[in-house]
């Protein structure tokens, strides 16, 4: 997949991880999340590059990032949804991402339901540069797994 060039702009961060452009914000790098979109043509499926979110960050500070809409939940993604695909090296940083020219995953979203975990179990092979990374990554996988639920049924007699 082709990665749409990156820009840089000032933007102002807001609450809720998002933000937006402001001419008074910090300079932030400002990289696109793309994904793979499946199209059923008159010749057959084809894959496209759809551009999901922007995320905002400062250079200075790569392990904090905002989103513009929320939606993006990996930078890489398609490295993960393929199903053919080699060993995935997954790095922390959107600024690591873009120094492994694009050829990795970063994981923007690492809440419970963040469709990263679903991909990230069946991968055939995780390669991370660090400890800290596989942890944090083997944690986040762990935590999003679904339990089964047992509830006591209770017995009552007849009266």
């Amino acid at each position: 997949m082709t990665q749409p060039q990156f820009g840089v702009m000032r933007v102002r961060a807001l609450s809720d991880g998002l933000y937006e452009p402001d001419q008074d914000g910090g300079t932030a790098a400002i990289v696109p999340v793309m994904a793979m979109e499946r199209l059923d043509t008159v010749l057959g499926q084809i894959d496209l590059p759809c551009l999901v979110d922007l995320i905002a960050f400062q250079t200075a500070s790569p392990a904090r990032w905002q989103w513009r809409i929320g939606t993006g939940w990996a930078l890489g993604s398609h490295l993960l949804t393929e199903p053919d695909s080699d060993a995935v090296e997954i790095v922390a940083t959107p600024l690591e991402w873009m120094s492994a020219g694009g050829d990795a995953v970063c994981v923007l979203d690492w809440s419970e339901q963040s469709p990263a975990w679903f991909y990230l179990r069946t991968a055939p092979e995780l390669v991370v540069s660090n400890q800290m990374l596989a942890a944090r990554l083997a944690a986040g996988i762990e935590r999003a797994t679904p339990r089964p639920r047992f509830t006591r049924r209770a017995h009552h007699a007849a009266a």
